[in-house]
């Protein structure tokens, strides 16, 4: 059996940094938690799956793979990302 998994949401922005000298960009989802506070959520773009018109603002669907390391979990885009209009 095999699952997938989605994130789907507003982009809130897309962050780049620098790691180990390669360039890194996320994209970030502003949630709301049951206390009423804000978490980002950032979703590592694999270039492979990226689309230079996604912009601020756009709702999305984002396949995703997960991985947990020191308790933090990470997500990573895993296929092709949806723009909805």
């Amino acid at each position: 059996m095999s699952s997938k998994l989605f994130i789907q949401g507003e982009l809130s922005s897309i962050k780049t940094t620098e790691f180990k000298g390669e360039k890194v960009s996320k994209l970030q989802f502003l949630n709301e938690n049951d206390n009423g506070g804000l978490e980002v959520l950032e979703v590592k773009i694999d270039l492979e799956y990226f689309n230079n018109e996604i912009k601020k603002g756009d709702k999305l669907t984002v396949p995703i793979s997960m991985s947990q390391m020191n308790g933090k979990i990470y997500y990573k885009t895993s296929g092709k990302i949806v723009v909805s209009k």
